[in-house]
């Protein structure tokens, strides 16, 4: 800090790699020799469980300008007395003109910061764990306009059971555009059947993909035809460009 023309006040406060916070530590003016001051002393005792719970911190920021133009500033980690079992976390913003839609990040706590934005910002968070299990989606919505604690999962809690359809769970199927939306269970079937069959069949019912099978499967024919492209030319055109 300086040049300063006065002594400045400052307030110090502390961000573990367990999520938690530590309010105040210092707040004074900066004394005018140099000083070594003991702020607090971090332990952990060896009778007290460390917390399962993950909790999503949220601190935000906002303001309006004289001309009515609002802008906000998140920063957001995670809360948990087990981040060793989390290998990362993903959070999402898809479709809000983030240079990075997403982004990944390795170290505890998970710290993601976003602002100036122009509207609270819609995030989706999901965490790959040590052993490999993926959570996706476990919060999915616009981040509030004021500081928040958000417990997002219990890594104690028993697995949920994948949601197949009866009729389809003979078969490694799920739908496209699960898959799409991050739902944690269509992840997950699809994680399992990869890693036992090699392979997982998807339904595209409801998905965009659909109407385009019919252009697949000429494109297709064409390039597997006898002889390879000798199928049908009127089949590719206009159909597959480097757009698509």
């Amino acid at each position: 800090l300086g040049p300063c023309w006065g002594l400045p006040h400052v307030t110090v406060e502390l961000l573990l790699k367990s999520g938690d916070v530590m309010h105040g530590l210092f707040a004074d003016n900066l004394p005018a020799q140099n000083s070594s001051i003991l702020l607090c002393e971090l332990g952990t005792s060896s009778g007290t469980p460390m917390s399962s719970n993950i909790c999503l911190c949220i601190k935000a920021t906002e303001e309006t300008s004289s001309e009515f133009e609002y802008r906000c500033w998140h920063k957001i980690w995670l809360s948990s007395g087990q981040l060793n079992d989390i290998k990362s976390v993903t959070y999402n913003m898809p479709g809000q003109g983030f240079r990075r839609p997403s982004t990944t990040v390795m170290e505890p706590p998970f710290v993601m910061q976003f602002g100036p934005c122009w509207g609270l910002p819609h995030v989706t968070v999901s965490l790959l764990l040590e052993n490999g299990a993926t959570l996706a989606g476990l919060f999915n919505d616009n981040l509030p306009s004021k500081d928040a604690r958000v417990l997002i999962h219990d890594l104690s809690a028993p697995p949920v059971a994948p949601k197949l359809d009866c009729c389809l769970a003979s078969r490694p199927i799920v739908r496209l555009n699960a898959l799409r939306m991050a739902e944690p269970y269509a992840s997950q079937v699809a994680a399992d059947h990869l890693r036992m069959h090699g392979f997982v069949w998807l339904d595209l019912q409801g998905d965009e993909l659909k109407p385009a099978t019919s252009v697949l499967n000429a494109a297709h024919s064409f390039l597997a035809g006898p002889g390879r492209g000798t199928g049908s030319h009127e089949a590719l055109v206009g159909h597959i460009s480097s757009a698509h």
